[in-house]
């Protein structure tokens, strides 16, 4: 029996760019190029109401909440990625003073003392080599993460709102 084995270096593909569309792709009662709706779309129902509702839902909601959780973890994770790029210079510093015991291997009477200080003053410089591209793409990766966790915090607050508009009209009706 024979096999046969192949290496190659491959390299992922280049990231393509996206054009998302400032209009929605239907047309709403006839108008051809509507616009998307704003983010707080309900004011335009210019009901105080209605806007206190969705404002205490949105505040109050735990899904609202674990979504911001993820953003901020997300913006962290791009900060933590960007970090690591490039040059590095860590500077420490630190001051210790210590008592020698009085049964210790040299006695403190034959040393001629009981407390002594140490000082270490210390300067580290490091720089991240960018090599296939590895960093860029962890960088990007996190980037794409917060993006990712900043669109589902809005969807959440959107059928959020939705639904409580759809309530309150509902209620309304009844």
């Amino acid at each position: 029996s024979a096999s046969l084995f192949a290496c190659a270096a491959m390299r992922p593909p280049e990231p393509v760019e996206l054009q998302l569309r400032a209009t929605a792709p239907v047309s709403t009662a006839g108008e051809v190029g509507a616009s998307w709706p704003t983010a707080q779309w309900w004011h335009d129902y210019n009901d105080p109401t209605l806007d206190a509702l969705i404002g205490v839902a949105i505040s109050q909601a735990p899904g609202i909440s674990v979504a911001d959780a993820r953003i901020r973890a997300a913006q962290q994770e791009v900060r933590l990625a960007g970090a690591a790029l490039g040059l590095r210079v860590d500077a420490n510093a630190q001051f210790v003073r210590q008592r020698l015991s009085d049964n210790a291997l040299l006695p403190a009477e034959f040393l001629g003392f009981n407390w002594y200080d140490q000082s270490d003053l210390g300067v580290s410089v490091g720089y991240q080599f960018h090599w296939w591209g590895k960093q860029r793409a962890t960088l990007e990766g996190a980037l794409d993460r917060s993006r990712a966790s900043a669109a589902e915090r809005q969807s959440a607050e959107l059928g959020l709102a939705a639904a409580v508009c759809s309530a309150y009209f509902d209620w309304q009706a009844s």
